[in-house]
């Protein structure tokens, strides 16, 4: 049996890392104030639920699954667009039995992530004709993955799912725009199999920004969205931009832009547009049966 415990002690300091294969874990930021929720063990060895108030912004909080692979839960952010949160993802293993993204980046939140160990999330399920992403960042939110100082800590994003409004391995939920991803270090590995992009927008949607100045990136598209991009899209309006400053790139898909847009033509006005910049890194991208970097299928074009 679970036991609710409110902590409102300003000044009570969080110990340890937040373990969420023992429960949901979320971070939220009303009135001001950065309140986590989160599940632990008591002294009697007992799950209990806990709530802390008024944490700092400035401190990096550590999420741990204790080795084991994590069904049940997921971890979720909430802040104001004026503060940055700070976690570290360390050997996280989540599989979860519902279609319901793993680690969920809502409204205006600012979270940067530095990886430790190895991290996998693997999406498997769909509901409605619609999957959700690996790593979601809603249309306002930004999400900054690097890794730990002087660690090269991995993440790998698998989005297994074939739905027609299939969510991106890392980016946007099934039917939603996604909003800014910025890769600064670490090994990502992140593959949709089928209509969104590794890393991007969801299928039919949107993208504001991918940006990767660092890390060891592989993004892997087996059907019509960009390794690194934009998904399917049969009229619907999708725009987006990437800027490549640095790292060591490989994107491809099989039908879709290596990097670029998926599969897909504007019926008219607006059309479909990518704005791609390239300034630096080591890139490599291929597509089979489309660009291996811009547009692809009829009306599409660039910015």
């Amino acid at each position: 049996m679970e036991t609710d415990i409110t902590v409102l002690n300003a000044a009570e300091a969080l110990a340890g890392e937040l373990d969420l294969s023992l429960g949901d874990i979320s971070f939220s930021g009303a009135d001001g104030q950065l309140t986590i929720l989160y599940s632990k063990r008591d002294d009697s060895g007992q799950v209990v639920t806990a709530k802390l108030i008024d944490q700092p912004y400035d401190k990096c909080y550590r999420i741990t699954s204790s080795g084991n692979n994590v069904e049940k839960y997921h971890l979720s952010v909430d802040t104001p667009a004026s503060r940055e949160l700070k976690l570290v993802l360390k050997n996280l293993t989540i599989t979860p039995a519902k279609a319901i993204a793993s680690i969920q980046i809502n409204g205006e939140s600012h979270v940067t992530t530095y990886l430790e160990g190895k991290n996998k999330i693997s999406i498997n399920k769909s509901e409605n004709s619609s999957s959700p992403a690996g790593i979601s960042v809603a249309k306002d939110a930004k999400l900054t993955i690097d890794s730990e100082p002087e660690q090269q800590g991995s993440i790998e994003v698998l989005n297994n799912t074939n739905a027609s409004k299939t969510g991106a391995a890392i980016g946007g939920n099934g039917g939603e725009d996604a909003g800014t991803i910025h890769i600064k270090g670490g090994t990502v590995i992140a593959t949709s199999a089928s209509n969104g992009a590794a890393i991007g927008a969801s299928a039919r949607k949107s993208v504001k920004e991918i940006r990767i100045s660092g890390g060891m990136i592989t993004a892997e598209t087996k059907l019509t969205g960009a390794g690194i991009g934009t998904g399917v899209a049969n009229g619907q309006e999708r725009t987006g931009k990437i800027v490549i400053k640095g790292g060591t790139v490989n994107a491809s898909s099989w039908n879709g832009a290596g990097i670029g847009s998926g599969v897909g033509y504007a019926r008219s006005n607006p059309v479909i547009t990518t704005g791609i910049e390239i300034h630096g890194g080591m890139i490599t991208a291929y597509s089979e049966q489309g660009a291996c970097i811009g547009s692809v299928f009829l009306s599409a074009r660039f910015q």
